[in-house]
């Protein structure tokens, strides 16, 4: 059987068939993916793209624990949100480097990031709003724009296991949805949080728990219109002193 000459249907009908297979592993349909007990199995990010470009394949048939860098992952790149016409070599290697037009989140609360260390721009501009409060993201280094312009994405992270990121710079800007409690995550590592939360227009959550003692803060609060949160704690880092960013209704 010639597998590339098949269409999606045919394609997603020949995958149910090999799902009925039960856990006999074999190479996947399409992508040529290791597939072991009902699961595709990719080995690195390449790999992983590929598989949910395809909105055939949902997320929760995804085995992620060896993935490392989940970065722009779901990165809805400026082609696709410009009103300007751009040259089509340009759109073509933006769209090949992400999943942007992916619609289907379900299920990706239960992948494994246990071995995940970058997710830098992994949902930047994207419609994503699931829950993934659960995620074990304690080896992630890099977060660093990952719910940038995000402007749905309102759900909690609370219980996240930060303690090893080291960049969250424009973690949450314009994500205008965003308001939930993050005042438990050690952020001790945190080197960078400068636009962390800039023109995030709902954020107002305590952070007075925070180590910021080592962070970059610049433009941390900058347009984030309803921040109102004492930061006295912080001291020399309270950017609202500098001015970096000031809310002109901040009134702890």
């Amino acid at each position: 059987m010639n597998l590339k000459s098949l269409n999606k249907p045919q394609k997603f009908l020949l995958g149910l068939f090999l799902l009925g297979m039960g856990g006999i592993t074999y190479l996947a349909y399409q992508n040529h993916i290791l597939k072991k007990n009902g699961k595709f199995l990719p080995k690195n990010r390449e790999q992983l793209l590929r598989l949910v470009k395809n909105e055939y394949i949902r997320l929760n048939m995804i085995d992620t624990s060896e993935i490392t860098d989940m970065s722009n992952l779901f990165h809805v790149p400026i082609t696709e949100l410009s009103t300007i016409p751009l040259p089509d070599e340009d759109i073509r290697k933006n769209r090949e480097q992400s999943a942007w037009d992916r619609q289907d989140f379900t299920g990706i609360e239960t992948w494994d990031t246990s071995k995940v260390t970058n997710m830098s721009r992994m949902f930047q501009n994207s419609h994503f709003n699931q829950p993934i409060e659960n995620w074990d993201v304690s080896n992630v280094k890099d977060m660093s724009s990952m719910f940038c312009d995000a402007k749905r994405f309102n759900q909690p992270l609370d219980k996240w296991d930060v303690s090893n990121v080291e960049s969250m710079y424009s973690m949450f800007k314009n994500a205008i949805s965003f308001n939930q409690p993050l005042n438990n995550w050690n952020v001790s590592k945190v080197k960078n949080m400068s636009s962390m939360f800039e023109a995030a227009i709902s954020f107002n959550q305590p952070l007075n728990n925070w180590n910021v003692g080592n962070v970059n803060v610049n433009w941390m609060f900058d347009d984030a219109i309803s921040f109102n949160q004492n930061l006295d704690s912080w001291g020399d880092k309270n950017p609202f002193k500098k001015n970096h960013g000031k809310n002109p209704d901040y009134n702890p």
